[in-house]
């Protein structure tokens, strides 16, 4: 499966629970069903620069709040490799994300590290 295709699922896979999101967690959830934000700091191992997991979170609000967007990419380290203005990596697979998204605002909130939990969290917050 080509990495493009695997992080799509990633990012619509973390998308689809969006309607559970309404709905308060029972105790018998499982805890990566339960939005919460990370408390990572894996700075510049991880491609995030200085920082912590929420100033990555902190720049892709500000990402979104500036407006302008077509798509928002949200998941991982996969996603984040494929690059974009907010993303400090090495992006390997910029040319796969301009090929498939070319003429699309692309804003890329990928950050590595992220469970489904907390991006679950980043759609909420």
């Amino acid at each position: 499966m080509s990495t493009l295709l695997y992080a799509l699922m990633f990012c619509i896979g973390a998308a689809l629970p969006v309607a559970a999101l309404q709905q308060q967690p029972t105790s018998t959830e499982p805890a990566s069903v339960v939005a919460v934000s990370s408390g990572e700091a894996r700075a510049a191992a991880a491609g995030w620069g200085k920082g912590t997991w929420m100033d990555q979170h902190e720049r892709c609000v500000a990402t979104a709040r500036a407006g302008g967007i077509d798509l928002v990419l949200l998941g991982d380290s996969i996603t984040q490799g494929w690059g974009g203005p907010t993303r400090s990596v090495g992006a390997v697979a910029t040319d796969q994300a301009r090929a498939h998204f070319a003429g699309l605002r692309t804003a890329n909130m990928g950050i590595s590290g992220d469970r489904t939990q907390n991006v679950l969290w980043r759609l909420r917050n």
